[in-house]
C-alpha cells in the first residue's frame, strides 16, 4: 500500500491504505483478545506444554507457555494473516481493475491479461489460507479456532476497506 502510493506520488492513497490497515487491525485485534481472554480454550498441544508431574499433581512447564496453552480459541494468526492479507487483496483489487470485467482493459503494459491481474487478487488470499493450514498441521490450534479467526479476519478487513475505498466488484 505504501509502496503503490509513493510511486504514484499519492499521499492521500499512503494515508487511506494505512488507515484501512490500522483500523482494521485495530477492530481484529480488540475481538480476538477479548475472546481469547473469555473463552479459554486449551490448545490442542495443551500437555506436552504442561509438562504434567503425576506425583505433584501440577504443570511444570514455564508458566507463560501454560497461559498461552489456554489462549487457543480464536486463532490469532488466522484472524491476522486474513485481516492483512484480503486487505491487500482488495486494494490490488480494486487498483488494477480486476473485477471490472465490463470496463475495457489495457491494450499495453503488464498488466493488460486479466488472468493475470486476477492472479495477483488472489495469492494473497492463497497464503492467508497456507498459514491457517499450518496452524493445524502443527496442531496449535482446532479446526474451529482457525475457522472463527479467518471470518473475523476477513470480516474487519472487508468493514474497514469499505470504509476508505469503494468496493472493487
Amino acid at each position: 500500500l505504501v509502496v503503490g502510493g509513493l510511486v504514484k506520488h499519492s499521499l492521500h492513497d499512503v494515508h487511506h491504505g494505512l488507515l484501512v490497515l490500522s483500523s482494521s487491525r485495530a477492530i481484529m485485534r480488540l475481538v480476538v483478545e477479548s475472546l481469547k481472554n473469555r473463552v479459554g480454550r486449551l490448545r490442542p498441544d495443551f500437555f506436552s506444554r504442561c509438562a504434567w508431574d503425576a506425583t505433584a499433581h501440577a504443570c511444570m512447564g514455564p508458566v507463560g507457555l501454560v497461559k498461552d496453552g489456554r489462549r487457543s480459541f480464536p486463532s490469532g494468526h488466522s484472524s491476522t494473516a486474513w485481516q492483512g492479507l484480503l486487505v491487500l487483496a482488495l486494494y490490488l483489487a480494486g487498483k488494477n481493475g480486476a473485477f471490472a470485467f465490463a470496463a475495457p482493459f489495457p491494450r499495453s503494459g503488464v498488466l493488460q491479461s486479466r488472468l493475470l491481474r486476477l492472479s495477483l487478487v488472489v495469492a494473497p488470499l492463497f497464503l492467508a489460507g497456507w498459514i491457517c493450514v499450518t496452524r493445524l498441521e502443527d496442531h496449535y490450534h482446532h479446526p474451529t479456532d482457525v475457522l472463527t479467526g479467518s471470518l473475523l479476519g476477513a470480516l474487519s478487513a472487508l468493514v474497514a476497506y469499505s470504509t476508505y475505498y469503494p468496493s472493487p466488484f
